[in-house]
């Protein structure tokens, strides 16, 4: 009995690796980002500082990366960016934050949109403005 179960499911055998190793090749395929950090903190900073950092990620996967838009929910944050980030090779995003309007706890995202799996990533940058001095 056993052995006629056995010989109905051995042809299939291939068959069901052949979909284990398609699926394990889907979910690696294609683009993969790593940011080495996702969050930035100023710490304290005066009223009408500029400041200034690099978000730098890694694009892991098989794939090309692009990095279609940033979008930032004020015109006091401006976003630089790679158009597209080849396998294996490093890029960075360029945040400048202009504090001139802002005031106490500030926290900030950028919303990544790429054509990797994940999307979109956030990226958060975050301050204590202080009145300006004088």
């Amino acid at each position: 009995m056993k052995t006629k179960r056995l010989k109905a499911i051995l042809p299939l055998f291939p068959l069901i690796l052949l979909l284990l190793l398609l699926e394990a090749f889907r979910q690696t395929a294609g683009p993969t980002v790593k940011f080495v950090s996702s969050k930035h903190n100023f710490g304290f900073v005066h009223q009408g500082d500029v400041l200034e950092c690099d978000y730098e990620l890694k694009n892991t996967g098989t794939a090309t990366l692009l990095l279609y838009d940033a979008k930032v929910a004020c015109q006091c944050t401006e976003v630089n960016k790679p158009d597209s980030v080849l396998p294996g090779k490093t890029g960075k995003i360029h945040l400048k934050f202009d504090s001139k309007s802002a005031i106490d706890r500030q926290v900030r995202t950028i919303e990544l949109s790429t054509n990797a799996q994940k999307d979109p990533y956030i990226l958060i940058f975050k301050c204590i403005v202080l009145k300006k001095k004088g």
